[in-house]
């Protein structure tokens, strides 16, 4: 999954993959699950952006799962 600021952005805001464990697949419950580290945010300035999570097959086929838009809160509370 990555988010960017733009459909047509080289820039890639957060990025999360099973090997840097930002997504975990369960596929006997049909479970996947976004994890996103306070690490991965805490020093961002952006606000906006747009994504799409995809799911590359071992035979090598991709489906997307999602897409839309995100809006990261930033910390008011410290």
């Amino acid at each position: 999954m990555q988010v960017r600021p733009t459909l047509i952005s080289d820039d890639v805001l957060l990025e999360l993959t099973i090997d840097n464990g930002g997504i975990t697949i369960t596929p006997l419950e049909g479970k996947i699950e976004l994890h996103i580290a306070h690490d991965a945010t805490v020093n961002t300035t952006w606000r906006k952006g747009i994504y799409q999570l995809e799911i590359v097959f071992a035979n090598g086929d991709v489906s997307r799962y999602l897409e839309g838009t995100i809006t990261h809160s930033l910390e008011v509370t410290r």
